[in-house]
């Protein structure tokens, strides 16, 4: 696999700046990468790991994150089939 390549591009639907979210766009649509819309920066964060987590397991401090692009999946798997599905199903 060529990891210059995304395999998904994640934008946070509340990006502030829309010349950014035109720019991410476009090279998704160039490079043909599947790009998945999320609900806020704040959940992308966490979702890529920018969140510290308290011992009971809830979010203690956070930074937003606007878009973060996947390279690799590690294993194939019916999960990462199943994301791949929807996102295309899903895509504007």
């Amino acid at each position: 696999m060529d990891r210059s390549t995304a395999r998904l591009c994640c934008l946070a639907a509340d990006c502030d700046e829309p010349s950014y979210e035109k720019l991410v766009k476009a090279m998704c649509d160039q490079n043909n990468i599947p790009l998945m819309e999320v609900p806020s920066a704040k959940e992308l964060g966490e979702w890529v790991g920018l969140t510290k987590v308290k011992a009971d397991g809830t979010p203690k401090k956070g930074v937003k994150c606007s878009c973060a692009c996947v390279v690799d999946f590690g294993k194939d798997s019916t999960e990462v089939d199943f994301l791949m599905k929807w996102v295309k199903q899903n895509s504007a």
